[in-house]
């Protein structure tokens, strides 16, 4: 996740743990999602998005098929999350079960997309 579209409570660096967004600003209830695009691959392989809470439990979790026959795969995932303390972070997994493929950029005009919204305290 190396470029931010708005980021005003400091929750992301691009340059250092650039995979997490941290809750340093505050507590609170939080809406955190994640959207990939995966390139196409001419068989269907197993296909995984994620979200962690401190690298150690899944807050929310989407597996697929692939499609096969050349199709990108879009996913998205999201889930609420309590934060209690300053020092908890989320982090996004993908995995896939091709030797082949990989997520598209956003330059593509693809979404791709990591965040978090603070929707209570």
């Amino acid at each position: 996740w190396d470029t931010e579209e708005y980021d005003v409570s400091g929750m992301h660096s691009t340059s250092a743990n650039s995979s997490q967004i941290l809750f340093a600003a505050s507590t609170g209830r939080y809406h955190v999602g994640v959207a990939v695009q995966w390139s196409s691959l001419a068989s269907g392989p197993e296909r995984r998005v994620r979200i962690m809470v401190n690298d150690s439990s899944v807050l929310a979790q989407l597996d697929i098929g692939g499609p096969g026959g050349g199709l990108a795969t879009s996913m998205t995932v999201s889930g609420d999350l309590r934060v209690a303390s300053t020092a908890d972070f989320v982090t996004v997994q993908v995995f896939q079960d091709a030797s082949t493929g990989s997520i598209k950029a956003q330059s593509t005009g693809v979404p791709c997309a990591f965040w978090a919204h603070r929707v209570s305290t």
